[in-house]
């Protein structure tokens, strides 16, 4: 559930080329086991100031506060009270 939430908010921010550009390399790796594996593959391709520079939902800006100041780039703490805002404002929509 985490990664397809980053994922796709990621994607609404990048090109089709760039999109192409990420699932090719998430693919090298199929099983990416490590969430923060996943989420230093997406920051390979996605500058996470986009998320605070320009939202396109309103709800990205959490995902930036998370990923700036929750996320230490070891562990992925889905306990992280910005996480889990992100996450219910998203399943509400």
């Amino acid at each position: 559930m985490f990664r397809e939430l980053v994922y796709d908010a990621v994607c609404k921010y990048l090109s089709k080329e760039q999109t192409e550009a990420l699932d090719k390399e998430l693919q090298k790796v199929a099983f990416v086991k490590s969430d923060t594996k996943f989420v230093n593959i997406l920051f390979k391709h996605f500058n996470i100031d986009r998320f605070k520079d320009a939202p396109i939902d309103e709800e990205d800006i959490m995902l930036y506060n998370y990923f700036k100041y929750d996320y230490n780039g070891k562990t992925i703490s889905f306990r992280g009270r910005l996480l889990s805002k992100y996450i219910k404002a998203i399943n509400k929509k």
